[in-house]
């Protein structure tokens, strides 16, 4: 996989994510948002992981971007 091509880098966020392996989800979707910053999927995939976490205050900061 190139490490800086995003959809499979949201894919193995999105698998992680089912398995309910959170924070690796976070590390997959997290690498996604560096490539692309502007991408509103990755903001809400991040903020649908952190609220599978019950963390408040970052669902309300991916949600707001």
């Amino acid at each position: 996989i190139d490490p800086e091509y995003v959809p499979p880098l949201i894919n193995l966020g999105n698998i992680e994510y089912k398995k309910k392996n959170y924070k690796q989800a976070l590390i997959y979707f997290s690498r996604a948002l560096k490539l692309e910053q502007n991408n509103s999927l990755i903001h809400m995939n991040i903020a649908g992981t952190y609220s599978a976490l019950k963390d408040k205050k970052a669902i309300i900061f991916y949600n707001s971007k």
